[in-house]
């Protein structure tokens, strides 16, 4: 008889425990998500993982206590991690499902331009492997490379150049461009407290149009100091960098280590306007995993785009030997 009585209290327990357990973890990203902290911009990087798990454990809930329908506390427990649910979800749906269809109309006439952002791993020697996922974009940015990398990949490639940003010598990786169009000239921006990179290059795609390329790679967020350092240099550095060029096509790629759902970047997008996302709507779940974990990833990898700039079918490709999703998108010139 007591077995009898002591299984529907355990279950009641466990329901009571997945309640409390889902309703913290949604008040945690609720708070982190007004947050501008180390600890809140990591944490409300797995957003979409913890809204789901929430889910999960809620339907759960629902499920196994139909019988109790009229228990009020319970109730009201379920509303509570139901509305902290649809609250969080909304930044992460409009990521993922925004309309994803350029915003400026564009000349048809105008040739379409492959363009590509990768970060390689500085220690992802396997070369021909990149070589062979990168050949058949027309212009290709990538993160966390060798100089020696680089002489490796360029023989590929007409026009390509690589930044010398006189970094930490812990640091000491660069930011490369290959392009099928002609290098007109570049520029590499100071190394931020030792770490960050940045290449702006101008490439003559036809004898109208000339792209400014963009291509940076602001600090990890891996300290409260890093988490400082990738603010300062994406607020006070990159910011005013691009927007002297705002009215020409121009274009912002890169692993910027900034989660499409974290405050860091609300502020960021709101500091570049009129640049946009050109991720956003594109159901781009993830650019980077932490190891091999498949629930721990995040979009931190984009490419902004100017207002005489469309970006279409922007897409993520895996790549070995990398952390990090080739992000690439076809581009074309207003």
């Amino acid at each position: 008889m007591q077995d009898s009585q002591s299984k529907p209290r355990l279950l009641n327990r466990l329901v009571w425990w997945a309640i409390a357990l889902a309703g913290v973890a949604q008040v945690l990203l609720s708070l982190a998500r007004m947050d501008y902290g180390w600890y809140a911009d990591v944490f409300v990087s797995f957003a979409p993982y913890i809204v789901i798990a929430c889910s999960l454990v809620l339907c759960a809930v629902v499920i196994i206590e139909l019988k109790n329908y009229k228990n009020i506390w319970l109730n009201l427990g379920i509303l509570l991690v139901f509305g902290l649910i649809v609250f969080n979800s909304q930044p992460v749906s409009n990521w993922i499902y925004g309309n994803g269809q350029p915003s400026v109309k564009t000349d048809l006439s105008h040739e379409t331009i492959k363009l590509a952002s990768f970060n390689k791993l500085v220690v992802n020697r396997d070369i021909d492997t990149i070589r062979t996922a990168i050949k058949d974009y027309d212009v290709v940015a990538i993160s966390e490379i060798t100089k020696k990398d680089y002489k490796e990949i360029s023989r590929d490639w007409k026009y390509s150049a690589i930044s010398d940003c006189q970094c930490d010598p812990a640091y000491g990786v660069e930011i490369a461009v290959f392009s099928k169009y002609k290098i007109l000239g570049t520029a590499t921006l100071p190394s931020h407290h030792g770490y960050g990179v940045a290449l702006r290059s101008d490439i003559q795609i036809s004898d109208q149009d000339d792209l400014v390329l963009h291509a940076i790679h602001p600090q990890a967020p891996v300290s409260e100091e890093a988490f400082k350092n990738r603010n300062d240099m994406l607020l006070n550095v990159i910011s005013p960098w691009i927007l002297a060029d705002k009215n020409k096509h121009s274009i912002l790629v890169g692993d910027m280590n900034l989660s499409a759902y974290s405050k860091s970047y609300d502020r960021f997008v709101n500091t570049i306007k009129p640049y946009r996302n050109a991720g956003m709507g594109y159901n781009i779940w993830r650019t980077w995993c932490l190891g091999q974990l498949p629930v721990a990833c995040a979009p931190i990898d984009h490419i902004f785009v100017s207002n005489s700039v469309s970006a279409q079918a922007v897409h993520v490709v895996q790549i070995a030997g990398s952390d990090h999703m080739l992000v690439a998108a076809d581009i074309m010139l207003k």
